[in-house]
């Protein structure tokens, strides 16, 4: 019975691992995903560091292939995947991409915001979206002119929450 397994690779040498393991007969998948950043088209690992080799019988070649670094395992066993966690990202691919969904949008470019902690805690802000490291862009007015500052999430909110919140209290 053939079940999928976790090989861990070497920095940034996902494919050269998948490639030697096809050419030793294993059965591999490397999901990718495509990524827009700073307005260029990049091509990464979904799962940087790690792809999924498929194991019917022996799997001790797996370790000494070229770029592999070790099979994440159960005691002295490889690890198994459930066969629906593979089949979920391979159906969610397009293109040879798996598409991720996206998250719910809680802000529109142009919104109002409230900057909650740092050194500008406390000043309104224009929300001006998000970078591809999940950072939040805004445009605050500081000393004349707009300044764009990128915060983590969590250091702002929409300006209408904070209205409501003042009156309920």
């Amino acid at each position: 019975m053939s079940y999928w397994s976790v090989a861990q690779t070497q920095i940034m040498r996902e494919k050269t691992a998948a490639d030697n393991l096809k050419r030793e007969g294993f059965e591999v998948y490397a999901p990718r995903i495509k990524l827009i950043e700073r307005g260029r088209l990049r091509i990464l690992p979904l799962f940087p560091g790690y792809i999924f080799v498929q194991i019917v019988e022996f799997w001790s070649p797996i370790v000494t292939t070229v770029g592999v670094v070790r099979l994440l395992r159960q005691g002295e066993q490889p690890a198994k995947l459930k066969e629906s966690f593979v089949t979920a990202l391979q159906r969610n691919e397009r293109d040879g991409f798996v598409k991720l969904p996206k998250p719910p949008k809680r802000l529109n470019v142009g919104d109002s915001v409230r900057v909650l902690r740092g050194t500008f805690a406390g000043h309104v802000a224009i929300y001006d979206g998000m970078t591809a490291k999940e950072r939040e862009l805004v445009l605050l007015e500081f000393m004349g002119r707009k300044v764009s500052l990128e915060l983590p999430p969590a250091d702002i909110e929409p300006l209408e929450v904070v209205a409501r919140n003042k009156v309920a209290r």
